[in-house]
């Protein structure tokens, strides 16, 4: 069975706490549990505290295989993107509950 993984998921800072992330990840869990998908992962930066504390309220874990090596995408602002290596922790959610009562 394949596993949906969310890629870029991103608030502008200025948007930050203000419960979007919050909203894009029941949006993402109700759309794919629609979809008949069980699970979904996600890549999170290893210096990326704000948003783990994010995605383990939403009830996500550390999967059990280590970190993986990937790119980090820059947004310069003269429209080029610049490409990073970068270590990510891989998050899991089982898509089975309602997690609306995050907290």
């Amino acid at each position: 069975m394949s596993v949906p993984l969310l890629t870029h998921l991103e608030v502008v800072p200025r948007r930050r706490n203000m419960g979007i992330g919050s909203e894009l990840l029941d949006v993402v869990r109700q759309r794919l549990s629609a979809a008949g998908h069980r699970q979904v992962a996600l890549g999170v930066g290893l210096d990326n505290d704000d948003a783990q504390r994010l995605y383990k309220r939403h009830g996500y874990v550390e999967w059990p295989h280590g970190m993986v090596k990937t790119t980090a995408v820059i947004y310069l602002s003269d429209g080029r993107r610049q490409f990073l290596p970068e270590l990510c922790r891989i998050m899991v959610k089982p898509l089975d509950g309602d997690d609306s009562a995050h907290g």
